[in-house]
């Protein structure tokens, strides 16, 4: 099995070295369009939701008229209103062996259902993804998950330590076990890997001594985030033997955990794009601000479409196109920002640029670039993301060091308020208050107040809870 696997990852990257972002996204088209008759045909809710909008699916033959016609979902107009097995192929949840459900951050949970063949299909994604970055299939690897519990990682090629956010067993796990293992991957949410190796450090764990790997998702994370978690871990991004700190993210309730996620190469260009304002300029365009995140992703798996939005970005709409989901959500809105990228309108900014010589990505999927949320925080007209206030919290080392991820920006009086937690013993020292005004007006175009509090008097609870998406707007 472990033969066959290896061979079948070896050609899936040798097919995607060598096709082209245009080939896949026409078969992905094709592939939608199967999943939506497949849908129309034997979801139960699905043909409610078509027939309360007078769609007949069979006037839906072409991309063009599913773009037209057919209506967009979200968590309300389908988790909230139906029942799980009306939202199921042939209403039934008869082949389903797990379930999984997303954060509820938004006060709405919505569901995944995963039948023997979703698993198995999961098992050799995540093994691709190991194989492929962190040659995992040559090197003994350790792989701590450190999502919140329920998301798991399937492999063969990896051993797999499920701590969810127990911060005490992750800690342990290293002490015991590192020593056995060539190379360690983290995955988790940002501020949870901040604390795990910021504590490392003051439990004893010499991290430098250790080839660590870090995989952050579930949320937008600040390139400022990255280059400290390197500086914490010595990694060098010029030398990814060192290590790599890469970005993924996914749709939990179309199971897709990996919907889209960086390459060794989009990470080069991503910080070239963070450095450098014109190149920024030349592919984000005027919201250049806050960095958007350079990703690839699947088409074979995920149908993307851009919608006009009251941003001057898009906003991004999913269709799960695997010919066997359970559960096939069709025009799924996330109400993430972002736009599509060509590699060749890529290519033209990285030569003008004077980075002619920078690789694009071997592997040929489509590029992505996605920002935070959809927000509708407004003060005075003006709209303020906490994206702004994520990327200046890690600017100074000696700031990031000294909180905890934590914070709220709130309207108080017609005005911005922000307000931080520090970590547990620290006290707010006017240097460290200094060093993130200046960094939060960096990008923060409106005046604030800024308050940081003493970790156990943080108003908005005293203990991180990593199991749920922390909400920053209040």
């Amino acid at each position: 099995m472990n033969i066959i696997s290896k061979w079948k990852r070896a050609r899936i990257i040798e097919y995607l070295k060598n096709t082209t972002p245009q080939k896949l996204s026409k078969m992905s088209e094709g592939m939608l369009l199967q999943a939506f008759h497949r849908a129309a045909e034997s979801v139960p809710a699905y043909k409610e939701i078509l027939q309360n909008a007078s769609i007949k699916a069979d006037e839906v033959r072409t991309i063009e008229q599913f773009r037209k016609k057919v209506p967009l979902l979200d968590k309300n107009s389908t988790s909230a209103r139906y029942e799980i097995d009306k939202l199921c192929v042939n209403g039934n949840l008869d082949d389903v062996i797990s379930l999984g459900s997303s954060s509820g951050s938004s006060g709405v949970f919505s569901y995944s259902v995963l039948t023997k063949k979703d698993i198995e299909a999961t098992f050799e994604a995540h093994d691709l993804m190991a194989a492929y970055f962190f040659n995992a299939d040559k090197r003994k690897t350790l792989l701590i998950n450190c999502l919140s519990m329920g998301q798991r990682v399937y492999s063969n090629l990896m051993t797999l330590a499920d701590t969810g956010v127990y911060e005490e067993s992750v800690i342990a796990i290293i002490k015991k076990f590192a020593r056995k293992y060539e190379q360690i991957i983290f995955t988790g949410n940002q501020a949870f890997i901040k604390k795990v190796i910021e504590d490392g450090y003051s439990q004893g764990i010499d991290w430098p001594s250790l080839l660590v790997h870090v995989v952050a998702g579930g949320e937008w994370t600040s390139e400022s985030w990255r280059t400290y978690i390197a500086h914490l871990l010595h990694i060098d991004f010029d030398k990814p033997e060192t290590g790599i700190i890469l970005f993924s993210g996914g749709i939990a309730e179309l199971f897709l955990h990996t919907v889209f996620h960086e390459t060794i190469e989009t990470i080069k260009i991503q910080r070239l794009i963070y450095k450098d304002p014109q190149l920024r300029l030349a592919l984000l365009g005027k919201e250049a601000d806050i960095l958007g995140q350079l990703f690839v992703y699947y088409p074979n798996r995920t149908f993307l479409e851009v919608i006009p939005s009251d941003s001057e970005l898009g906003e991004l709409v999913f269709s799960n196109v695997g010919p066997d989901a359970k559960i096939p959500f069709l025009r799924y809105r996330t109400y993430d920002l972002g736009k599509k990228l060509t590699y060749e309108t890529l290519k033209e900014a990285l030569d003008k640029a004077g980075y002619a010589h920078l690789p694009l990505p071997e592997l040929k999927l489509p590029l992505l670039i996605i920002y935070g949320r959809k927000n509708n925080f407004m003060i005075n007209g003006q709209a303020v993301i906490p994206e702004a206030v994520k990327e200046a919290l890690y600017l100074d080392f000696g700031v990031a060091d000294a909180v905890t991820g934590n914070f709220k920006m709130r309207n108080l009086n017609s005005s911005l308020r922000i307000d931080v937690q520090l970590k547990p013993q620290r006290v707010a020292e006017g240097n460290i208050l200094s060093a993130l005004e200046q960094n939060i007006a960096k990008h923060v175009k409106m005046p604030f107040d800024l308050k940081l509090y003493k970790y156990e008097e943080f108003p908005y609870g005293m203990r991180l809870d990593y199991e749920r998406k922390f909400s920053y707007v209040g």
